[in-house]
């Protein structure tokens, strides 16, 4: 740069045609050559008042490239066009200042000879008034396209149609098995995928869209206990599972492999535990029963808090992700249960449309309620009218699954909802939740999506986790959504 060539350190040169330009530019053209020499012969001095206690003050954007030069070295101010810059009493050659002090200089020496005709056009900055909304957004959109270093905020709304999304390489290569994947979950705090499937292996995959890097972290096999569901307890340090074949829970520490039992209480008949939820605070776990039965337990020490009797089978429940002591469950025939664990009664609807009750699923704010049946409707609702209402109206209807629902899951922010089905190929539907579309790019149109067993969606929605009927995972990635 010019500057660069200016400080070149403790130089002491006559200035190059190229200084002698820009000192031309800066200072105007009031002395010419010959007139420098002649009054550096004379003994006379251009001053310049220059503070060099006092910052020259600028409402200036931040420099955007440093040059390490311009901080080190001194200038001789006694030679040429740099006599403007002597203060009075230094000696007319020979004088040396750092290039910090050269610079400030340089500064005042330009704003000085400005001061008559005002600053030019390029060095002013637009004054805004707030009336002039237009120009205002103008200004805005210019310093936007001014250097690829200003980006603008996104728009945390996502729009219906696409979802941006993209399939990565599947992360579980190398250590897949055949047996169906039941449960995909990603951790809350560490980007962290955990698969469990009937094969009774636990697996834990790092998540990012690096392909090239090896993201297996470690397994657990629990011999003989299939894995029907699990989750996530105690903040993310422990993982609590269920199997259909066994009459107890498994406590496993995700960091040091161990494991423990937790048996169901002798006040509960025996059965599985394959089915069951915990409530967000890790202090509630409420497992269906044969019957219609749900018991509810308080999970440090397995005692029995409440136990509900419904009239027909649960078949999927989960915890109020706001209400610490409140669950839903629906049933196999389509029936939709509010309890609350600090009183025996019960809140119920019927889903609307429903021949068989599959699934259910609320959003991480509790404003939604998704419901699947079997004959793959999948209806959701305002949170509020179903406690309110005995008949609550769907907001939207998802219709075009084709096969029974097995899997729902919405957003981190609500704003999608994902179903899929285990019966079909490309059994998986994504929906825009505000306009009660469907969006075209989630599965694209060239994928063939196995048989979907379970959804999930990181805590941020930057990724969503497919768990398959042939025992593979498919993750990925929602653009739109930025943040795992």
């Amino acid at each position: 740069s010019s500057m660069a060539a200016l400080t070149a350190a403790k130089r002491k040169a006559p200035a190059s045609a190229q200084e002698t330009a820009l000192a031309k530019r800066l200072f105007g053209r009031g002395l010419s050559d010959s007139e420098d020499s002649d009054a550096e012969d004379a003994g006379g001095v251009v001053n310049v008042e220059v503070d060099s206690d006092e910052e020259v003050t600028s409402t200036a954007q931040p420099a955007l490239w440093r040059d390490e030069d311009d901080e080190e070295g001194e200038i001789n101010v006694g030679v040429n066009r740099r006599a403007a810059l002597r203060k009075e009493g230094e000696p007319k050659k020979g004088a040396m200042v750092s290039t910090q002090e050269y610079t400030k200089r340089l500064r005042a020496a330009f704003a000085k000879t400005r001061s008559a005709g005002g600053q030019p056009k390029w060095a002013k900055k637009k004054e805004k008034t707030h009336d002039d909304s237009d120009s205002e957004a103008e200004e805005i959109v210019n310093d936007i396209t001014k250097t690829a270093m200003q980006y603008v905020e996104k728009d945390t709304r996502l729009c219906k149609g696409l979802t941006r999304a993209r399939l990565l390489k599947d992360i579980t290569l190398g250590y897949q098995d055949k047996a169906p994947l039941s449960v995909v979950r990603f951790h809350r705090g560490q980007p962290l995928l955990l698969t469990g499937g009937r094969s009774g292996k636990l697996r834990m995959f790092t998540v990012d869209s690096d392909v090239k890097k090896e993201h297996f972290v470690r397994a657990v096999h629990l011999d003989g206990f299939p894995v029907s569901h699990f989750d996530f307890v105690h903040g993310g340090t422990e993982v609590l599972l269920g199997s259909q074949s066994k009459e107890y829970l498994i406590k496993c520490d995700i960091e040091t492999g161990e494991f423990s039992q937790l048996k169901l209480p002798k006040s509960v008949p025996r059965q599985n535990a394959g089915l069951f939820a915990v409530s967000r605070d890790s202090k509630l776990v409420a497992v269906a029963g044969k019957r219609g039965q749900v018991y509810v337990m308080a999970l440090k020490s397995m005692e029995e808090v409440r136990t509900f009797s419904l009239p027909d089978a649960v078949v999927s429940l989960q915890f109020a992700p706001l209400c610490h002591d409140e669950v839903w469950a629906i049933t196999e025939t389509g029936g939709v249960y509010i309890l609350r664990v600090s009183t025996p009664d019960f809140h119920h609807f019927i889903d609307d449309g429903a021949v068989r009750g599959t699934r259910l699923a609320l959003s991480r704010d509790g404003a939604y309620l998704a419901t699947g049946s079997n004959t793959g409707i999948v209806n959701i609702y305002a949170s509020s009218s179903c406690r309110d209402s005995a008949s609550p109206r769907p907001l939207h209807t998802l219709s075009t699954l084709l096969a029974s629902c097995n899997a729902l899951a919405f957003s981190h922010d609500a704003q999608m909802l994902t179903a899929g089905t285990s019966v079909i190929t490309n059994g998986l539907r994504a929906m825009h939740v505000s306009t009660g579309t469907m969006f075209t790019d989630l599965p694209a149109a060239y994928e063939k999506v196995p048989g979907v067993l379970s959804i999930d969606f990181s805590p941020n929605s930057g990724y969503a986790a497919l768990g398959c009927k042939n025992g593979g995972t498919r993750l990925y990635q929602i653009q739109h959504f930025d943040k795992y």
